[in-house]
C-alpha cells in the first residue's frame, strides 16, 4: 500500500488528499472555519504524510519568461526530493498543469483523477533539463495552436514544418517522459455523470 503521502499546500489538494486518501497534514494556524482539512488526518496504513510547496500550481508571476525559471526549478526541486526518500510507494496529490509539465505530457490530468507513473531515482535531475523539456512542449503546444488556426482560416489543410522554429521542437506523441519517469496509466477518473 502507500507508505507516503505528499500534498500540496493549496486547499483544494488538501481536500483532495484527505478525502481520497484519508490523508492530510495539520495545519495548528488555520482554523476549521478557514479550512476544514487543517486539523490533520492520516490513514492507519500511511507512514507519513508531507507537505510540499513545490507541488503548488504555477503561479501568474511564473508564467512571465523572466520569472519561468523559478517553476522549473520547483519541479527539479520536487524530483530531487523524490529522489531522497526512502519509500517505494508514495501518492502526490497536487495540479493538472503541474503534472502536465513535469511529465511533458499534451494533456492535462482531469479533477480527482488517479494515475500512477514509475520514477527511476538513480537518473540524475538538474534544473536545466526541466527547464529544457517545459520550454519544449510548451513549444510544441504553441506551435500547433497556430497550426489549428491557420487551418481555420484558411479552411484547408497547411503544411506547417514544426522543425523551422527550433531544435528543442520534438514529438511527445509516444508519451516517452522525461527525467526517469516512465510507465503512466490511469487507475481512476471522475465522471460526473456517475454523480446523481
Amino acid at each position: 500500500g502507500i507508505q507516503l503521502v505528499a500534498h500540496s499546500p493549496l486547499k483544494r489538494a488538501r481536500q483532495t488528499a484527505e478525502g481520497m486518501l484519508g490523508c492530510v497534514t495539520s495545519r495548528p494556524s488555520v482554523t476549521l472555519e478557514e479550512d476544514i482539512s487543517s486539523a490533520g488526518k492520516r490513514a492507519a496504513t500511511v507512514n507519513r504524510i508531507v507537505e510540499l510547496p513545490a507541488l503548488a500550481e504555477r503561479t501568474p508571476i511564473e508564467i512571465l519568461p523572466i520569472n519561468h525559471d523559478a517553476y522549473t526549478s520547483r519541479i527539479a526541486g520536487f524530483e530531487k526530493w523524490l529522489r531522497e526518500q526512502p519509500e517505494d510507494v508514495i501518492a502526490i496529490v497536487g495540479h493538472s498543469q503541474y503534472f502536465k509539465n513535469m511529465l511533458g505530457l499534451s494533456f492535462k490530468f482531469g479533477n480527482c483523477d488517479v494515475w500512477e507513473v514509475r520514477f527511476d531515482p538513480s537518473i540524475s535531475i538538474c534544473q536545466r533539463s526541466v527547464r529544457t523539456d517545459v520550454i519544449t512542449m510548451e513549444r510544441k503546444e504553441k506551435l500547433a495552436k497556430i497550426k489549428e488556426k491557420f487551418e481555420r482560416s484558411r479552411k484547408s489543410p497547411i503544411s506547417f514544418d514544426e522543425s523551422s522554429c527550433g531544435s528543442e521542437a520534438s514529438n511527445f506523441d509516444d508519451l516517452d517522459l522525461p527525467r526517469g519517469w516512465s510507465n503512466l496509466t490511469k487507475l481512476y477518473g471522475y465522471n460526473k455523470t456517475d454523480d446523481r
